[in-house]
């Protein structure tokens, strides 16, 4: 998130860096990842919580944890409210109800939310809206932001069994069959529908589709080269305990950037630009790490 959200202001750099009203860039592919994992950790906290407090105390922490965080979001985004932290605390209160369920309950609520999502963009007035004013599909865009969460808390149950031929085709199959879908629903189909954009700003079907099947195939790089390797890469577990803080930090680093640096600026500037945040992100994390300071909601 640090590397697309400082690349992302800067001209010099390719297509594939930049976010885009329409089509599909390596920026596209991160908040789904952020709220993929969301519903990883939201399953397995949960369901902690419900055997230690029982269902209705666990569910209150729940409700108050994504609340908050859809809060913090107001100020953060101001003028843009409909960013990262508030579709994770929406997307979380409509999942909180099916979150104890069975697979296939939540399956079924993801792919549910994320038709009522598609349906009112397409014949409602809320979709002309959308295309020239929203971002991660505006106020309604939380129930496509659900469906990639409930196919975290999937993903979750799969990982928690160990078995490694399992994950392999699960992270495989599903990745397959949800970015052929969403491709398929991104084509006109004669006489039935126009095409549908790939786009993170609408977050119509095509794009939750195309970008969880690479969520799935991005936990199953991850499960190769951690779990069974067992490469650990530099960085990544100091800087994942403490997300939500760090994201604040460089939600900040990087708008103070977008204010003071050019966007016509030439490589030496981005890169340092990058590694400034970074480095600054990072001694952060390191202090939090070496003083036992773990921020949770």
């Amino acid at each position: 998130m640090i590397f697309v959200n400082t690349m992302n202001h800067f001209a010099a750099v390719p297509w594939l860096l930049h976010h885009h009203r329409e089509g599909m860039s390596i920026n596209d592919t991160i908040a789904p990842l952020f709220i993929f994992v969301v519903g990883m950790g939201f399953r397995l906290s949960f369901l902690r919580h419900v055997k230690r407090e029982g269902y209705v105390p666990a569910a209150r922490r729940a409700a108050r944890r994504y609340l908050t965080l859809a809060a913090i979001g107001v100020p953060f985004y101001w003028g843009y409210w409909w960013d990262a932290l508030t579709d994770i605390g929406l997307a979380g209160l409509l999942a909180l109800p099916v979150m104890h369920r069975t697979a296939w309950a939540r399956g079924a609520w993801g792919v549910g939310a994320l038709v009522l999502f598609q349906v009112i963009f397409t014949f409602t007035p809320y979709g002309d809206w959308g295309r020239s004013n929203s971002i991660n599909g505006g106020p309604l865009g939380p129930l496509a932001w659900c469906f990639i969460l409930m196919n975290g808390t999937l993903a979750w149950e799969v990982m928690r069994g160990g078995d490694g031929r399992r994950i392999v085709a699960a992270c495989l199959t599903m990745g397959a069959l949800l970015v052929v879908a969403g491709y398929a629903l991104s084509l006109p189909w004669v006489e039935m529908k126009e095409a549908w954009p790939l786009s993170q700003y609408y977050m119509t079907a095509p794009y939750p589709l195309v970008s969880t099947g690479l969520c799935w195939w991005a936990l199953l790089l991850f499960h190769g080269v951690c779990d069974r390797a067992g490469v650990r890469i530099p960085g990544l577990a100091l800087l994942g305990r403490n997300p939500l803080v760090l994201y604040l930090i460089q939600l900040v680093l990087v708008g103070i950037m977008q204010a003071t640096v050019s966007g016509g600026a030439g490589w030496p500037v981005i890169i340092a630009c990058f590694f400034g945040i970074y480095a600054v992100c990072h001694a952060a994390a390191w202090v939090m790490d070496r003083r036992e300071i773990i921020v949770k909601l």
